[in-house]
């Protein structure tokens, strides 16, 4: 009997966790559908953003691109690895300019070359190692402004040499601006001459730290099989979309001045971990009903095989009990019969013959009361 209630017992929390499962993975697949249909808008903006001149020169595409990531890098998106480059396809298709941390500082004031006036807004930056920026120098930095560049020089584009300064009230860090090859040296003039008046000074996290480094380490080594591929002709630079469980991933090649430059888009995103670590109170909900409903399951079976072993314990005492009420009146009766047999007394015989009855009497009370008891009901039921 014990097994039986066992096997029960195992079935029925089978059947809750299967329907538990069931549910999760149906509320789990939603969720990811929602976050995939977002999966390339990285790659689309970017790609959308990219001028459409057929005969854009190089630094215009450079101008485009920094401009495009400074973009992308307001409220960064943590979930997402993004990597992008522009390719020389005639210097061996070298990169010419690749996505990484930067930043943009917005100023007042003109460059005059030779004739020419160039206005600008921005200029861009790139620190001489990891821009490793902590959380209070870059709250210092921006929107704050306790930031300075000193000794530095520009072109149309670039800001360089020189040092970045963050000053806080108790504390001064200076960073070493990089030199960069695509600087314009025909066009180099020191940034005082430049800049007027700097208005912003905004750190653009292409790589970043941690989860978004790894996912950015991640669409760089995708990028560069995807371009291979794309140089191979085993796929075309048309924007294209790998939505998955596990990992979504969109790209797109971007040929420019007729096919001088080829700029690479490539984001890779995870869904599932967004979606588990964005509702991990309703999966902890989730899997605390389960256990709620496992536990409730394992003591309703307790209970049914406790009372089905008392009611076999209830049940062999009242049959006893009841063997025992009757096996004295049929001892006794015995008697009566024998004793019957051998009297030649007619009227010893008639007392005999009414203890017997009386003795059959009693009997078939016993029956009835057992018949007609609550345990015997309950037990036909």
């Amino acid at each position: 009997m014990k097994k039986h209630y066992l096997k029960f017992g195992i079935f029925y929390c089978i059947l809750a966790l299967m329907l538990f499962l069931a549910a999760v993975l149906f509320y789990t697949k939603r969720k990811i559908d929602k976050v995939n249909e977002f999966t390339g808008s990285t790659v689309n903006n970017s790609y959308a953003m990219i001028s459409l001149e057929v005969n854009a020169d190089p630094r215009t595409l450079m101008r485009n691109m920094l401009s495009n990531w400074a973009f992308l890098s307001i409220g960064s998106n943590e979930d997402v690895g993004y990597y992008s480059a522009i390719i020389d396809v005639r210097n061996n298709n070298s990169i010419l300019l690749e996505a990484q941390d930067f930043l943009e500082v917005s100023y007042y004031g003109e460059i005059e070359h030779e004739t020419s006036v160039i206005l600008r807004t921005e200029r861009y930056l790139f620190t001489d190692g990891p821009m490793d920026l902590t959380e209070e120098e870059t709250d210092y930095l921006y929107p704050r402004l306790r930031g300075s560049i000193t000794n530095a020089k520009c072109d149309d584009i670039w800001i360089y040499e020189g040092e970045l300064n963050i000053s806080a009230p108790d504390w001064t860090r200076t960073i070493p601006i990089a030199t960069y090859d695509q600087v314009d040296t025909s066009m180099e003039v020191p940034m005082e001459e430049c800049i007027v008046r700097i208005d912003n000074i905004t750190p653009c996290f292409m790589i970043g730290t941690g989860r978004k480094a790894a996912l950015y380490n991640e669409a760089k080594s995708c990028a560069e099989v995807f371009f291979d591929q794309y140089l191979d002709g085993l796929t075309t630079g048309e924007v294209t979309f790998d939505r998955g469980i596990f990992t979504s991933r969109s790209s797109a090649v971007y040929a420019a001045n007729g096919g001088d430059y080829l700029i690479v888009f490539y984001s890779v995103e995870k869904p599932l971990y967004m979606v588990l670590r964005d509702n991990i109170k309703v999966y902890i909900g989730a899997i605390a009903a389960l256990l709620v409903v496992q536990g409730l399951i394992i003591c309703s079976v307790r209970k049914l095989y406790h009372d089905q072993e008392d009611f076999e314990i209830r049940s062999r005492q009242l049959t006893y009990d009841i063997a025992s009420d009757l096996k004295k009146p049929l001892t006794r009766t015995k008697s009566y019969i024998e004793s019957w047999e051998a009297c030649d007394d007619d009227k010893k015989k008639q007392n005999y013959s009414k203890k017997i009855i009386d003795e059959v009497d009693s009997m078939s009370d016993t029956v009835s009361k057992f018949l007609s008891s609550g345990f015997v009901r309950n037990n036909r039921r």
